[in-house]
């Protein structure tokens, strides 16, 4: 069977490893639900098990990498956003002297959830959008507070049990 041939996501000379901002969306394998529940009444978050994962690993990226700081974030049922600032980046984070990248830092903590849950829940890869200015963060900072409200317009969208 010929399968398409994907079209590698990240812009080649570009330096992942620099200043800036970030906006990552990390899918579920399959899109499968496994990762919280959305209480449409509210639009509040309500983490299931490997959510509690996904958001305690979330929860410890600055530590692991002191140059990344994650400025919001939101853990839907079947993938999540992440907004992120590199500064500083001098050397790698978990002990490394290499330049910590964003492909490095996503690729650690999708690692230390497959650890945790026994099994890997991800899609291969993930999207990124550099951020190119405030007007640009501010629209993926809101996008991100907005999306459980969007939740049943999403095409993988299924009522909670």
């Amino acid at each position: 069977m010929n399968l398409p041939k994907r079209k590698h996501p990240r812009l080649k000379e570009y330096d992942y490893s620099q200043n800036g901002a970030y906006f990552v969306t990390i899918c579920t394998k399959g899109k499968k639900p496994v990762l919280s529940q959305i209480d449409l009444n509210n639009y509040s978050v309500k983490l299931l098990k490997y959510g509690y994962i996904v958001d305690k690993l979330i929860c410890s990226i600055s530590k692991a990498y002191p140059n990344i700081s994650v400025i919001n974030y939101v853990i839907m049922p079947n993938h999540l956003h992440l907004l992120l600032i590199f500064t500083k980046n001098k050397g790698g984070g978990m002990g490394s002297s290499r330049p910590t990248t964003l492909n490095l830092m996503v690729r650690g903590l999708k690692s230390l959830v497959t650890r945790e849950v026994g099994f890997s829940i991800w899609q291969q890869g993930f999207y990124e959008h550099i951020i190119r200015n405030k007007r640009d963060f501010l629209i993926h900072y809101k996008y991100i507070d907005n999306n459980p409200a969007k939740w049943a317009l999403d095409k993988y969208y299924v009522p909670n049990p």
